[in-house]
């Protein structure tokens, strides 16, 4: 048996996140953003900080992240390095997340197309072939 590479166990990996679904997309996404925030948050505070306390630091970011909001002016370059950082990453957050809920909109409808949606209603007579001429 050989031995996979590391690209292909982690192009693998990638495969099997994205095929369980858009929830379980979203949650992988949100905790990379939130992983990056805190380590950017961290070495930002550790070396100059604006921030009293390193909850401020990270609560400051995250708030940057998900409005690109810039606080920057005055501040030390490190911040508005870190900012302009956490700004580049929201937007390729918010690119994926429009692209996930765009796709699972186009895979419902397309669900509904083909008629493979559960129907609620009793009782109704199905015409096959019929046309709008035809009544």
């Amino acid at each position: 048996m050989t031995k996979n590479s590391w690209s292909e166990r982690a192009r693998y990996g990638f495969d099997e996140i994205v095929s369980k679904g858009s929830l379980t997309l979203m949650g992988w996404l949100a905790a990379i953003v939130g992983l990056v925030v805190l380590i950017i948050s961290v070495a930002t505070w550790a070396v100059a900080s604006s921030q009293p306390t390193l909850a401020d630091q990270i609560w400051s970011f995250l708030i940057t992240t998900l409005i690109s909001w810039d606080p920057t002016a005055g501040q030390p370059w490190l911040t508005r390095a870190s900012m302009l950082i956490l700004i580049l990453v929201n937007l390729f957050t918010v690119s994926v997340l429009v692209s996930v809920i765009v796709t699972e909109l186009e895979r419902r409808l397309n669900k509904l197309r083909r008629g493979r949606s559960v129907v609620l209603e009793t009782d109704h007579t199905a015409i096959l072939g019929g046309s709008v001429r035809c009544l």
